[in-house]
């Protein structure tokens, strides 16, 4: 009985699910280094930053785990700027992190819901009450699409009294290995914005 039970233990032990470390960042003085990557995977990085003497910053790219370590970095041509706000979405897995430069509070709106349906019903627009956003779209095993817009701008579709500034997904662009444009939002898509005027980030999982 004592045999079974040994048994037992070690079976669950061996198909139990794997436990995935927590994604998060860290940081040296020209890097952005995302850890706990799924092995062998992609990461989705959106940055925007302000640098010395008031010029903008703004990343956008998908980084490969080409050694399999779980780590994805985000190599800059210029050092990491002090006041930033840094999003990762791993591309498999849809987790994400997001977070200021060391010493620096990123600070989150309050965004529930990002996505909209068009005159037709069609879930396609993405719609924030903000003046300007960056944006990722991830479709967590299929691809990533980004767009930056205005108030007032050829991308934006508000009316000039609303207070939100919405955007129509197929104005994305596809990033990295994404093949083809986006047409509509779908359950589980991740959304990550970032407010550039106000330094104010949102990341959204639509349907959730």
């Amino acid at each position: 009985m004592k045999r079974i039970s040994v048994c037992i233990v070690v079976l669950c032990a061996f198909f139990a699910p794997r436990a995935f470390a927590a994604l998060t960042l860290r940081f040296t003085d020209t890097s952005v280094i995302a850890t706990g990557v799924t092995a062998g995977g992609s990461v989705a990085f959106l940055a925007t930053g302000r640098e010395p003497a008031s010029r903008w910053m703004r990343e956008a790219a998908v980084i490969s785990d080409h050694d399999r370590n779980g780590e994805a970095a985000l190599e800059l041509a210029r050092v990491v700027p002090r006041a930033a706000i840094w999003i990762a979405v791993d591309m498999t897995s849809g987790e994400w992190v997001a977070q200021g430069s060391p010493g620096y509070e990123a600070q989150p709106m309050s965004l529930r819901e990002i996505a909209k349906h068009d005159s037709g019903g069609q879930l396609r627009k993405l719609a924030a009450a903000v003046s300007e956003m960056d944006v990722l779209l991830v479709r967590p095993g299929e691809g990533v699409w980004r767009l930056y817009a205005a108030r007032t701008s050829a991308f934006d579709e508000s009316g000039p009294d609303e207070r939100q500034l919405r955007i129509d997904v197929d104005r994305m662009t596809p990033m990295g290995d994404t093949a083809g444009a986006v047409h509509t939002v779908r359950p589980r898509d991740i959304v990550a914005l970032i407010d550039p005027v106000e330094m104010r980030y949102a990341v959204v999982e639509v349907g959730r």
